[in-house]
C-alpha cells in the first residue's frame, strides 16, 4: 500500500525502475483513473503520483510542480533506497550521476574537415569570420556613389 492506495508490486517495481534508470521522473497533473503514464505502460498517473508522494513524504524525492506537471528527482538517500529495493550493486547508478563525453571545442573540432562543420551566421565562403558589421558594408557603398554622382556646384 502506498500513500493510501494499492498499487501492485510489479507496477511499483517498473515506476522505481524508471525513476533509478533516469534519475528523474515526469508526470501529467491528471488523476482520472484512465489517463495511463506514457512511458509505464499499464500504470495510471495516479498511481505514479501516489509512488512519487510517498517517497517525497520519507525525504526520497524532491518535488517540482510546474504547468501541471509533476517533476520528480532522486536524492542521495533515494538512490540508497531505490537500490536496496531493486537489488542492485552499487556501481550502477541513475543517468543523472553519470559522466558524458566531453565536447569537442578547440582544437579537435579545427581538425574536422569544413563540409562537416555548420556554417553559421557571420561566416563566409572562404571559411574566414567575418569583421563586424560586415553585412553593413554596403551602406557606406551607396553613400560614396550618392556623393560621386551628386552634381558639382
Amino acid at each position: 500500500m502506498v500513500a493510501g492506495i494499492l498499487i501492485p508490486l510489479h507496477q511499483l517495481r517498473q515506476i522505481y525502475e524508471l525513476i533509478f534508470r533516469d534519475g528523474t521522473l515526469v508526470a501529467i497533473k491528471n488523476r482520472k483513473p484512465n489517463s495511463f503514464h506514457p512511458e509505464l505502460p499499464g500504470i495510471t498517473n495516479l498511481q505514479v503520483t501516489c509512488t512519487m508522494r510517498s517517497l517525497k513524504s520519507r525525504g526520497l524525492v524532491r518535488e517540482t510542480y510546474c504547468w501541471r506537471h509533476h517533476y520528480w528527482y532522486l536524492t542521495n538517500e533515494g538512490i540508497a533506497y531505490v537500490r536496496d529495493y531493486l537489488h542492485l550493486p552499487p556501481e550502477i547508478v541513475p543517468a543523472t550521476l553519470r559522466r558524458t563525453a566531453p565536447i569537442m571545442r578547440g582544437v579537435a573540432a579545427a581538425k574536422q574537415p569544413a563540409a562537416t562543420r555548420g556554417r553559421g551566421r557571420g561566416v563566409r565562403d572562404d571559411d574566414q569570420p567575418a569583421t563586424p558589421f560586415q553585412h553593413l558594408s554596403f551602406l557606406v557603398n551607396l553613400g560614396q556613389r550618392s556623393r560621386s554622382r551628386s552634381p558639382k556646384n
